[in-house]
């Protein structure tokens, strides 16, 4: 099987979307992962971990009962809860620990559900000495105390979560963050079959133990299985028994994964019955994997979606709380997952649950996740990812470049103004973003809010909870800045990839033109995977916006400053929105190495929160963009009218500071 094809894409599955900041750090573990497991030395020190730290191989069990009542010959249990700490997780952390001192990191982070994860990573920390943070939700560290406990005997630091709705989502979210900010000397010890290149890759290559001891027991006792179950709660365990029986045709391979009050209804599933791009809502595949798509006009909230805060009564198990698509569930060739008998019930909870009886008709306790095997899914044949050429629009001034020029002309740079669509209300947001317009902000980006803003501080992702907690769409989002347009105030849209995708992305770049948009900003999206964005946006004429970073070398800076057509976005810092005391030193060399390369506008963001900072800023650089300064003005704020008052002061100030920056920097 020659998935996943060098960029790391399954098919039409896969890749990276992920900020700028972590290519770097994607593109050395990589390397590092292809070097070890071409290096016998690598894999004889994790082959004698696995052995004898471990306990592989772990054995084969009859279940005697669970044949009688399935009506079979005869089951067996691939027994991973024999593993040291309790599950298959050990296979991974131990293989991702190994690379983490190969690459001379001091620090692994990881996040936990139900907290097998974390006290397996945790366990590999203290083995090989590496600090280890385990990020767990609020909600999880409380049914999970026992874990916790044993991770902090461990010697790991484990931080509750309290944004969001307090679960795994938010956790992995945390977790990357930390990331994104301490890269240099942290590897994020994902422990599923998801995420960016090489993840999906590199979990099941550790997972796959699994399977090739199953196959070689099975050949053992006189030959292969008629048919493999497990259970899909994040995928490392199913791909692991799966990936040595994608060849043996006479093999059937069945994935199950719990369908709560059923399809449509509660569920903690990640692959309900939807939609591939824009086709018929009864198509089988799952869609793009990370990504769900709910109504058309929904802001992609996965809580909403998925997981509703309401109706508490139906409880689900922690370790099945995450949104997100195993990439590298594909039998033989295949490009997704057809849903063939979906089954209700299935709640950590549910007393009835047919999975619990006939756990207990096997004679084994049912474990998180393990119980649930239950919901029938097979393959289907190969489907090609379309790829398309990079097309740069010419011969157009924008909108965006018409501003950048008139302030040019006066010798100073651009004051761009964030704020969240409808937060706290859409009216309100109206009004506070035409506030900042009267006083002196250039360009306005708004905000699409999303339940898992990556590159987002606390100030912000609290800002878009709010507005997602009122009900606003993309819909609201596009009539926000028809509003602010017809204000005559140049507006973008700051978005992730994953609400435009859900939109439609040709649908989201025409929809947006319509509505007098200049362009998006898209924080997380990068140039290997742009390809539909910049046909879509080039056909729209709108212009789009990528992100650099500091740790970003030449030849990536000089491929985003191709395919930017605003500006070029140079995160001022390794981490995520929010106010700072300083900007970072790091901002204005940023610039200049964009500068080398490319004639485009450079702005600074992430970081500036006072005029100080934003005339520093403006000495430098083309655009000066404040966001969580203004935002936290609105959250602290007591009523409407006095958020406007204190964003109108802010960008009064603001407004000076980035005027005058040049002219007094001239005098000094």
């Amino acid at each position: 099987m020659d998935l996943p094809d060098a960029s790391g894409h399954f098919g039409r599955y896969g890749g990276r979307f992920v900020p700028e900041a972590l290519v770097a750090a994607l593109d050395e573990l990589d390397d590092a992962f292809r070097k070890a497991w071409v290096d016998d030395a690598f894999h004889a020190e994790l082959d004698t971990l696995l052995h004898e730290y471990s306990g592989r191989p772990t054995p084969l069990t009859p279940a005697v009962g669970l044949a009688k009542a399935f009506g079979v010959a005869e089951v067996l249990l691939k027994r991973e809860d024999l593993n040291h700490t309790g599950s298959h997780k050990i296979n991974n952390v131990l293989g991702q620990a190994l690379l983490t001192k190969r690459m001379g990191k001091t620090r692994v982070i990881a996040e936990t559900g139900a907290g097998q994860h974390g006290v397996a990573t945790a366990t590999a920390a203290a083995l090989l000495g590496l600090e280890c943070v385990v990020y767990m939700g609020q909600e999880d560290t409380q049914r999970q105390a026992l874990n916790v406990a044993r991770m902090q005997l461990l010697g790991a630091k484990v931080v509750p979560v309290t944004t969001g709705s307090r679960t795994l989502k938010d956790a992995i979210n945390e977790a990357m963050r930390d990331w994104v900010t301490n890269v240099a000397s942290t590897h994020y010890l994902l422990g599923t079959v998801a995420g960016p290149a090489p993840f999906p890759e590199m979990v099941r290559e550790f997972h796959r133990v699994i399977g090739k001891e199953t196959r070689q027991q099975c050949l053992d006792r006189g030959g292969l299985p008629d048919a493999v179950v497990a259970c899909i709660g994040g995928g490392s365990n199913a791909i692991g028994i799966f990936y040595d029986f994608l060849d043996d045709a006479d093999v059937g391979l069945y994935g199950y994964e719990a369908a709560g009050d059923g399809i449509g209804h509660r569920t903690s599933r990640r692959n309900p019955v939807g939609r591939f791009g824009r086709r018929s809502a009864r198509d089988p595949f799952v869609p793009v994997a990370g990504r769900r798509r709910a109504d058309d006009g929904q802001s992609f909230d996965l809580r909403r979606s998925g997981l509703p805060r309401r109706r508490a009564r139906a409880r689900v198990a922690a370790g099945l709380r995450t949104c997100s698509l195993r990439r590298s569930h594909r039998r033989r060739g295949d490009g997704g997952l057809r849903v063939v008998l979906p089954h209700r019930g299935h709640h950590s909870s549910h007393r009835k649950c047919a999975c619990r009886r006939r756990c207990a008709a096997a004679g084994k306790t049912a474990g998180t996740g393990g119980e649930h095997r239950y919901q029938h899914v097979r393959t289907r044949g190969q489907r090609r990812r379309d790829r398309c050429g990079v097309l740069r629009a010419g011969g157009r001034v924008s909108r965006l470049q018409e501003v950048f020029a008139a302030a040019r002309a006066e010798d100073r740079a651009l004051l761009i103004g964030y704020m969240p669509a409808g937060f706290p209300t859409w009216v309100d947001a109206v009004a506070i973003v035409s506030a900042m317009v009267e006083n002196g902000v250039d360009v306005v980006e708004i905000g699409l809010p999303y339940s898992d803003p990556l590159m987002d501080g606390p100030v912000i992702q609290a800002a878009a909870d709010q507005a997602l907690a009122n009900g606003i769409n993309t819909t609201d989002v596009l009539r926000t800045v028809q509003a602010l347009a017809d204000m005559g105030a140049p507006t973008l849209i700051m978005s992730y990839w994953n609400p435009i995708e859900h939109f439609g992305v040709d649908r989201f770049a025409k929809d947006l033109a319509q509505a007098g948009g200049v362009g998006v900003i898209t924080p997380d999206i990068i140039p290997e995977e742009a390809q539909d964005w910049i046909r879509a946006t080039d056909e729209a004429m709108i212009d789009r916006v990528f992100l650099v970073a500091p740790s970003s070398p030449r030849a990536r800076i000089e491929r985003v400053a191709e395919i930017s057509t605003g500006f070029v976005y140079a995160a001022s810092t390794m981490g995520v929105t929010g106010t700072r005391a300083s900007v970072g030193a790091d901002a204005a060399d940023l610039v200049s190495r964009v500068r080398e390369v490319t004639r485009q506008p450079v702005c600074v963001g992430l970081g500036v929160s006072t005029p100080q900072q934003a005339a520093e800023v403006a000495r430098y650089a083309d655009g000066v963009i404040v966001g969580s300064a203004f935002v936290r003005l609105v959250l602290e704020a007591k009523t409407p009218a006095a958020a406007v008052a204190d964003v109108a002061a802010l960008a009064a100030g603001m407004a000076a500071a980035v005027r005058s920056a040049r002219k007094q920097g001239a005098q000094k």
